[in-house]
């Protein structure tokens, strides 16, 4: 079984609440997630690593789930207005800035290289 890698989330703390904890919410159904000490003031941190019960094949629908669920959410900051200058991060992997992504297929080809 391939071992999935941690990935980070970097959100601006000027972020309402309200569209933080969605995102955390949608992130729980899928991923481990853990909330980061707050080192800078201006941004707030969310780690996961997205769940594995059984083969390769779970994980890629978990993959792909978590992939349309935050390409939802990011949309539906944009329909209100808001740029979400959020980003995933791991190291070795260039960042997805979420104000750029054009598809859920853009999150999920970013996501499925978090396997080793």
């Amino acid at each position: 079984m391939e071992q999935l890698t941690p990935f980070r989330v970097t959100l601006p703390a000027s972020l309402p609440a309200s569209d933080r904890e969605t995102l955390i919410a949608s992130l729980q159904t899928v991923a481990t997630v853990q909330i980061a000490e707050k080192k800078d003031p201006t941004i707030d941190a969310i780690f996961a690593v997205v769940k594995q019960a059984g083969d390769a094949a779970d994980a890629i629908i978990n993959i792909v789930t978590l992939a349309g669920m935050i390409y939802g959410w990011a949309r539906a900051l944009h329909k209100r207005g808001i740029i979400p200058d959020v980003t995933l991060f791991r190291p070795d992997q260039p960042e997805l800035n979420l104000s750029r992504v054009q598809s859920t297929q853009e999150i999920e080809a970013w996501l499925r290289h978090m396997t080793r």
